[in-house]
Formats: C-alpha cells, sequence, structure tokens
C-alpha cells in the first residue's frame, strides 16, 4: 500500500463508525449489510465444510468492539485463511452479513468470500480506541 492509501485509511479511520456492534447485533435484521471494527479475540483454524454440493473453508471467532462486548463472525473462503493471520490484531471487516444460526438464535456476522466484504488491520488512530 502506498503513502497516499495509508493516509486515505486514516483519514477514513477518524470518521468510521462500525455499522455493527456488540450492543446493536441482536437488533440487527437478519441479511443486513453490516461493518465491524475491533480486536480480533480468538479465530479457529480454518476447516471445511460442505453444503450444498459444494465444499468451502470457514474460520469462525470474536472480535471485541469498543463498546466491549464480542461479536462472533465468521470468515468465510479465502477470507478465513486471512483472518487466522490478523487474530489479536484490531481490524476493520467490511462487508459482512447478518445472519441467525436457526437452532439457538443466536445472532451472528459472517464474512463470505464472493463480493466487496474485505479485512483491513485497522488504522493506527483506531487502533489507539
Amino acid at each position: 500500500m502506498d503513502a497516499s492509501s495509508v493516509e486515505a485509511l486514516e483519514l477514513v479511520a477518524e470518521d468510521f463508525m462500525p455499522s455493527c456492534t456488540g450492543t446493536r447485533l441482536e437488533s440487527l435484521e437478519k441479511g443486513a449489510i453490516v461493518d465491524v471494527a475491533g480486536k480480533l479475540l480468538e479465530i479457529e483454524e480454518p476447516r471445511t465444510v460442505i453444503g450444498g454440493g459444494r465444499s468451502e473453508e470457514v474460520s469462525n471467532g470474536r472480535i471485541l468492539g469498543s463498546d466491549k462486548l464480542a461479536i462472533p463472525i465468521g470468515f468465510w473462503g479465502h477470507h478465513a485463511k486471512k483472518a487466522k493471520d490478523l487474530e489479536g490484531k484490531v481490524i476493520c471487516v467490511y462487508g459482512c452479513y447478518v445472519s441467525v444460526f436457526v437452532k439457538d438464535q443466536k445472532t451472528s456476522v459472517n464474512l463470505r468470500g464472493k463480493g466487496s466484504g474485505r479485512i483491513e488491520v485497522a488504522p493506527a488512530s483506531m487502533r489507539k480506541l
């Protein structure tokens, strides 16, 4: 990433407010597209799941946001491997969707391998928070 890109990210981070926090998670609609920011507390090793005739890697973890509540998150596809490398770091995750686990009605967010979703290490100004 060049210097101008880093500078642009720093400016965005000063005004960035994630649309999903631990406090807000339960009130969000299933399927809503959200952004999450916080410290990636823990992340499982990626594992392969099979469904609908195809296989895909997934890695589940928890992000601790600024409200001090952990958000369960699943990283799918190529994001699963990248997330494992970011464990313990403050990150921004853009383009997640809210899901509700049918069995116990627990709400979480997921980042699929397709679409414009991405994971970034949070800029320095955000890491201080």
